[in-house]
């Protein structure tokens, strides 16, 4: 189960930065011209869904390592609590 968060994090970013884009295009469609600040507001609410994606997946590899770490310890040593 954990696998499956850690890998759906990622992908639920993208499809936070493919929603961004698309409001960078409708300014695209709207002004018709790239003006850059026109289209900065797209952008940065394009690249934070998937930093945000991104940074809980390497959180929750680190937890998954540590758990499995914690784990076998226990195994080896049932007193290690």
């Amino acid at each position: 189960m954990l696998d499956g968060l850690i890998g759906l994090c990622p992908m639920l970013g993208l499809l936070g930065t493919v929603y961004g884009m698309i409001e960078v295009f409708e300014v695209l469609a709207v002004l018709g011209t790239g003006n850059p600040r026109a289209m900065s507001t797209g952008v940065a609410k394009a690249t934070i869904p998937t930093m945000a994606g991104m940074t809980i997946a390497l959180s929750g590899l680190f937890f998954k390592f540590d758990l499995a770490n914690r784990v076998e310890n226990f195994k080896r040593n049932p007193e290690y609590i």
